[in-house]
């Protein structure tokens, strides 16, 4: 595999296993998948592999922020989500804090999140989930610059706070 990932080498074992009708495939590591030759298949190992290569396993994608800095283009993937967190950054605060869901026991309940946004001149309060698309979204209402930006999500990251991989370019 291009990228090591467990996730995805477990789905793509399990897909073989599945196609095969029994445990032929194992994952030792996260980049690789190890295939036993099943009987039926003994002879025809070239066959086998053709049929392997065509099967469909889902990957995990990775979250991943894209930022130019020269033009201030800022590309969130799908995944991206961020722990509780505060941020002040120049006339900005930003607040991001999960409340505990009020739940029934058994209930399974996807906790929002409040994210307050704050400058001098504006105040926002939004409830909503905890993504970096929202966040992004706000600021750029009351507007952030793309610096601000830049700076808020490099904050993030070297915080803990943000899911994901950051690639300034």
């Amino acid at each position: 595999m291009k990228i090591s990932d467990f996730t995805t080498a477990s789905n793509i074992r399990n897909a073989i296993n599945g196609f095969l009708g029994g445990n032929y495939a194992t994952t030792p590591d996260p980049s690789s998948v190890k295939v036993k030759i099943p009987p039926k298949y003994t002879n025809r190992v070239v066959e086998l592999v053709n049929q392997l290569e065509s099967l469909d396993a889902n990957t995990d994608n990775r979250a991943k922020v894209i930022v130019n800095e020269r033009t201030g283009t800022v590309i969130i993937g799908e995944n991206v989500k961020l722990h509780p967190v505060a941020i002040a950054h120049g006339d900005l605060t930003i607040e991001v804090k999960f409340p505990a869901p009020q739940m029934e026991p058994g209930a399974v309940v996807q906790p929002a999140a409040a994210i307050d946004i704050k400058d001098k001149n504006v105040a926002l309060t939004k409830i909503t989930g905890s993504t970096l698309s929202e966040i992004v979204a706000a600021l750029n209402k009351l507007g952030a610059t793309p610096r601000d930006l830049i700076a808020i999500l490099q904050s993030l990251k070297a915080s803990g706070s943000l899911t994901a991989d950051l690639e300034i370019i």
